[in-house]
């Protein structure tokens, strides 16, 4: 879809943004987070994006009655599209609590749904602890950083659901194991070794 179709009915005739639009401060928030869908050469988004954000710091300067004001703090620090959605939820969870028309049965079923799944990430981190732990890594790689956390932090920005359970844990061993190796390469091997080494792993590769 256009660009140019979507935000043409914002825009006066001289090309900027409706002055009516301040006016509406949920809806510039929206159009603000909207914005960092463009791509390379969508200048209209660029546009939106700056317009919008001018006009939430203003707002946020004015002290707009919480918890709208969070969000626009929070938006302007770390708009959606540039954030993983699961570090989201507990944020946008406490914002739904304040607000007076909300669903008290939605909102239980939100925290339930986070605390389910909260305890399904633990569950599965354990389980890779014990897998590096049972490698013995400061033992057989002292060198070597551990960076378990941030491998299983990394897989679940990306597969948080949970029938993606077993491809979490591939992905944070694999990218664990490329951690060794990048270690091992930058602060171990001589080049000797290490042309050895390259060439064991292209066999395998095989």
């Amino acid at each position: 879809m256009s660009q140019v179709d979507v935000f043409n009915k914002f825009k006066t005739e001289g090309g900027g943004f409706k002055e009516e639009l301040v006016n509406d401060i949920e809806g510039m928030l929206n159009l603000y987070e909207a914005g960092y869908l463009r791509v390379k050469g969508e200048g209209v988004l660029n546009e939106a994006i700056e317009f919008a954000k001018s006009h939430l710091i203003t707002a946020k300067a004015a002290e707009l009655e919480s918890p709208l004001a969070g969000r626009i703090a929070r938006a302007l620090k770390r708009p959606l599209r540039k954030v993983t959605d699961k570090c989201e939820h507990l944020f946008f969870i406490s914002f739904y609590e304040k607000l007076a028309c909300h669903d008290p049965a939605l909102l239980r079923l939100a925290k339930l749904n986070f605390n389910v799944l909260q305890n399904l990430y633990q569950s599965e981190l354990r389980t890779l602890t014990k897998w590096w732990l049972k490698l013995d890594t400061p033992t057989n790689l002292p060198y070597a950083r551990d960076k378990l956390v941030e491998s299983y932090l990394w897989a679940l920005g990306g597969l948080w659901e949970p029938k993606y359970s077993v491809a979490r844990q591939l992905a944070a061993k694999t990218t664990q194991f490329g951690t060794l190796m990048d270690d091992t390469f930058d602060n171990q091997g001589c080049i000797e070794e290490l042309e050895l080494f390259t060439a064991a792993i292209a066999r395998l590769a095989m």
